[in-house]
């Protein structure tokens, strides 16, 4: 996986753990659906990997599992594991902000420029 695309998802996590879906209708009301859907029916799955694998490379590692059995992007990935985190195991909290801290130190690594 890409490192810019690294600190984008560790953006993301931290961003799911503070925020809360809002009931008004947005054009994202089918993203939150879906994260919310699969993130209750695999919450205590990805919980029980996190406390198997807790670590920033556990964290990693489930949301490209995730990616891998649900189809999401590496974003939607990201928000399932911090929606599970969140309501089912609030105790990988701090992992999560750690994995997100990590990332977001990675200086993003751009392609080289044409001659």
């Amino acid at each position: 996986m890409m490192t810019y695309e690294l600190r984008w998802i560790a953006t993301l996590l931290v961003a799911a753990l503070l925020v809360a879906p809002t009931a008004h209708a947005d054009p994202n009301a089918n993203d939150t659906l879906d994260i919310t859907d699969y993130g209750t029916k695999k919450g205590h799955a990805v919980c029980a990997t996190l406390a198997k694998f807790p670590t920033t490379t556990g964290v990693q590692g489930m949301i490209q599992a995730v990616m891998q059995d649900s189809g999401f992007d590496a974003r939607k990935s990201a928000q399932v594991v911090g929606f599970s985190v969140a309501n089912y195991c609030p105790q990988f909290q701090p992992l999560l902000t750690q994995f997100a801290e990590q990332r977001a130190t990675i200086p993003p690594q751009r392609p080289p420029r044409g001659p």
